[in-house]
């Protein structure tokens, strides 16, 4: 939810954001599998998360990964923008159980693509996984150097 409050002549914006519920996980997860973007549209409209940057995933999770994770780890770039919009920037941030973001599994899958939308919405490019990698040396160790 996006609440915008007055004082003088300054406006705030606060976005108040929500952790899904079980059943939302599910479906996400569904969704996100599927790589069917119009049908992740819908039930984003239908949750009040399209555009809302207020959907929380950390703690949804499968496997030690979230709808995040699976979506930019070979989703569909329009399936991914979708997240992006939806969610917080905590869910953005976050890593996987090896302590891999959505930077890091750009470069294993040597997407440029993926990598550019990752930047530009502020995706942490110098994180350090849980193995001490960096992208640059997922992305090298992949063959996907030249990329990043």
């Amino acid at each position: 939810m996006i609440t915008s409050i007055i004082f003088g002549l300054v406006t705030f914006t606060l976005v108040i954001c929500r952790k899904v519920t079980y059943q939302e996980c599910v479906s996400l997860f569904e969704l996100v599998d599927s790589d069917d973007t119009e049908k992740l549209n819908k039930f984003l409209k239908n949750t009040n998360h399209f555009n809302s940057k207020s959907m929380n995933l950390v703690g949804c999770k499968r496997d030690g990964f979230n709808p995040w994770h699976v979506a930019v780890d070979g989703g569909p770039l329009p399936l991914i923008q979708l997240l992006i919009d939806a969610c917080d920037n905590e869910s953005l941030q976050s890593v996987d159980s090896l302590k891999y973001n959505a930077i890091h599994f750009a470069a294993r899958t040597g997407r440029p693509d993926l990598l550019e939308v990752l930047l530009l919405c502020g995706v942490d490019a110098n994180a350090i996984a849980g193995d001490s990698c960096t992208a640059l040396a997922i992305a090298a160790t992949n063959g996907h150097a030249k990329f990043v």
